[in-house]
């Protein structure tokens, strides 16, 4: 029903959770389809470099920690 009443005021979905208004779209979600690099800040992002993609930990306060204590917040990467 949520989705019915966005599109018949305009707005388009163009990801299960996300709608986007005439006009606008995420950047993130381009550079992310682009494969173009992005930068990720806090607990359970992602960003991409080159060919590497990094994500940190998704627990904020073992984040919190982490970057408190000058620890790398990362938990995983891909090539």
């Amino acid at each position: 029903m949520t989705m019915s009443m966005l599109e018949k005021a305009g707005y388009e979905q163009y990801e299960i959770p996300t709608t986007r208004g005439p006009g606008y779209a995420s950047v993130h979600n381009r550079a992310y389809w682009m494969g173009e690099n992005y930068l990720g800040i806090g607990p359970s992002a992602f960003f991409h470099l080159g060919m590497r993609r990094w994500q940190n930990v998704p627990n904020y306060r073992e984040y919190a920690d982490r970057v408190l204590t000058d620890r790398s917040p990362i938990n995983s990467t891909k090539s």
